[in-house]
């Protein structure tokens, strides 16, 4: 089985992975073709969740994240797991209530509870920025990486 990466042809960034190049107009994107038996021989399906493109067209190389005992870590899903968290001990509507009835004043009880979830947000943070098993990208990365991704 074969896989196509294609890239953008301006800034060789990574846009895509598809199985079949048949209805991409040509000399759309550069492309580069796998051969997942290479990848993974005697499979007769193909996880392409498993591996992960690093650099560019030229230089780059497709990275299998479980050989490498990597994986991958948004900063957008550690928040959205703090906020469930957060919102989980208290309801929603309930702060929103109390901040009406308060005109603002800051709760004690929930504002404790916040610092250390923010605390131990931010340890969990530097955890996977210093290790070398997890690949750790920020939302400005995350979102710098897919606006690169289609410049023309």
């Amino acid at each position: 089985m074969k896989i196509y990466l294609l890239f953008n042809k301006n800034n060789q960034t990574l846009v895509s992975a598809t199985d079949s190049i048949a209805n991409f107009p040509r000399n759309t994107f550069l492309v580069k073709e796998i051969d997942t038996d290479t990848l993974e021989p005697g499979m007769k399906s193909f996880n392409l969740a498993r591996y992960r493109w690093e650099g560019d067209y030229e230089t780059g190389k497709l990275v299998d994240l479980f050989a490498e005992k990597k994986s991958v870590v948004l900063e957008q899903e550690i928040d959205e797991k703090y906020y469930s968290l957060f919102f989980r001990k208290y309801n929603l509507e309930h702060i929103i209530f109390r901040l009406i009835q308060e005109c603002f004043s800051t709760y004690h009880e929930e504002k404790v509870f916040l610092l250390k979830l923010l605390e131990k947000k931010q340890k969990e943070i530097e955890f996977y920025k210093g290790s070398e098993n997890h690949i750790y990208e920020t939302i400005q990365e995350q979102e710098e990486r897919v606006a690169k991704s289609f410049e023309v």
